[in-house]
């Protein structure tokens, strides 16, 4: 059983902080079902120095998914976060 609303803002993550106005933006999602879960993967294009000029953040909404995700599915999931080389992504 998934959890209400968790996916929704990794989606919305991707699109506030993966626009550009300086190059091509995109945004790759695969929600895939095994057996015995869910496997969930977003990958979006990253302009640091667009999103230090029109966005602030303060990463609060990534520590709350972590903090749910540890009282929703305890020692049962994997979140992993990667920046770099222009991109962001996420492995759930």
């Amino acid at each position: 059983m998934i959890a209400p609303m968790l996916f929704l803002p990794l989606l919305e993550n991707s699109f506030k902080h993966g626009k550009s106005q300086e190059k091509d933006a995109f945004v790759e999602l695969r929600i895939e079902t095994q057996k015995n879960g869910i496997l969930f993967f977003l990958k979006n294009s990253f302009d640091e120095n667009v999103t230090k000029r029109t966005l602030t953040s303060s990463g609060i909404g990534l520590q709350n998914i972590n903090k749910r995700l540890h009282l929703l599915y305890p020692n049962s999931h994997s979140f992993s976060i990667k920046k770099s080389d222009g991109y962001f992504e996420v492995d759930l």
